[in-house]
């Protein structure tokens, strides 16, 4: 089975690569345009084929670091699990070296609660590209028009 989802990103380019992330909400995405280190000033949405057995869902927050040591299936000479280190799945994600990659060998996507923008009901679902390739978004709208002619004329080049 095969489905498609439309996912946004706030960034300063269409081009999304391994290890991005997403969010299928629109107003996350939103957020992300004034969030300074992360995002840009462009919303782009990509429509995306995903296989569901390849998508990894990680949204019991209490027990989704557990889950994602589950699921990487660390051998039984790694003293500690992710879950006695890390108390979010971005964390882990981001410093533990090998474990994208790791994960990418089974699953397309991993998707999971997040905290930011700080929205709590619901939490904010953020998905994050594991396999190899690139996406490229339609833009959606930008900050201001002058960033918009600027990325108007990059990607006319």
């Amino acid at each position: 089975m095969i489905d498609t989802v439309t996912l946004y990103r706030a960034s300063d380019r269409a081009v999304a690569d391994r290890f991005s992330s997403f969010s299928p909400d629109i107003e996350v995405a939103e957020a992300y345009l004034d969030n300074p280190g992360l995002g840009g000033p462009t919303v782009f949405s990509y429509d995306v084929v995903v296989q569901p057995e390849r998508v990894l869902r990680l949204h019991d927050e209490s027990r989704a670091v557990a889950k994602l040591d589950d699921a990487v299936q660390w051998s039984a000479t790694d003293d500690e699990r992710l879950e006695d280190r890390f108390a979010r799945v971005y964390e882990a994600l981001e410093q533990t070296r090998g474990l994208a990659e790791r994960l990418s060998e089974d699953y397309d996507w991993i998707t999971y609660d997040d905290d930011f923008p700080n929205w709590e009901n619901p939490a904010p679902e953020t998905w994050v590209k594991l396999s190899a390739g690139k996406l490229v978004g339609q833009t959606m709208y930008c900050k201001n028009q002058d960033e918009y002619k600027k990325l108007k004329r990059r990607l006319m080049r």
